[in-house]
């Protein structure tokens, strides 16, 4: 068979399927707590489920020789409602994000006990409501970030106090950082809007901000973006 990363010998084991041979070495490289699906690319995956029972979880780089580079939504939700297609059965404390991330699906891991999340230097894109109803303390960006976009209500009723986004954020939407506990933040140079008409939860609605320098470049600030 063809080696889906495109080079080393095929080892005389089934995958985990019984059927294909994993590339020599990618036999060890097995996560069973972890569902993904591949990417067309025959290099890359994509972690859409988690069956294990671990509250403090190390997501792998890597999964049978497939990059990891995304979290699917719902992929570490653990609130049932109809909207959600994925629930988990284990309230997570604690996830150690690859460095080879580069998006994270919305609502990918709400309604979680995190207490701090760190992210490096390849993601671009955390979606909507992707790490809401947490315990967040701390959010740490890299000095190297490549982040683009981060969803509406992201990070919205968490315990973040001290708050520095990464260059890069053009726009800050709905509830993303609402229902926190804000008292420092730093905006990012590249931001211009800051979104929310009145009848939306503002951006930064219900923190402790008292003061803080709004970018040159920024042209519209929302009705309740601090409320």
């Amino acid at each position: 068979g063809k080696d889906p990363v495109g080079e080393g010998e095929l080892a005389e084991v089934p995958d985990v399927d019984g059927d294909i041979p994993l590339p020599v070495g990618c036999a060890t490289n097995i996560y069973p707590d972890f569902i993904v699906r591949n990417n067309e690319d025959n290099k890359t995956t994509v972690i859409i489920d988690y069956i294990g029972t671990e509250r403090n979880v190390i997501i792998p780089s890597s999964i049978e020789c497939y990059t990891v580079v995304g979290i699917d939504p719902y992929a570490f939700n653990t609130l049932s409602d109809s909207l959600a297609t994925n629930t988990i059965e284990v309230d997570l404390k604690s996830v150690e994000l690859p460095n080879t991330l580069t998006f994270i699906g919305k609502y990918a891991f709400r309604s979680n006990s995190l207490k701090e999340v760190k992210f490096d230097g390849s993601l671009e894109t955390i979606g909507a409501g992707a790490f809401m109803n947490n315990m967040i303390k701390e959010i740490v960006f890299s000095t190297h970030s490549k982040l683009e976009s981060i969803g509406i209500f992201a990070f919205f009723n968490n315990k973040i106090t001290d708050l520095s986004i990464p260059e890069g954020i053009k726009t800050l939407g709905s509830g993303t950082f609402a229902n926190n506990l804000i008292n420092g933040l730093d905006l990012p140079k590249t931001l211009l809007t800051i979104t929310g008409r009145e009848t939306d939860i503002g951006a930064f609605e219900d923190n402790h901000i008292k003061e803080f320098v709004i970018p040159a470049d920024v042209t519209l600030i929302g009705a309740n973006a601090f409320n």
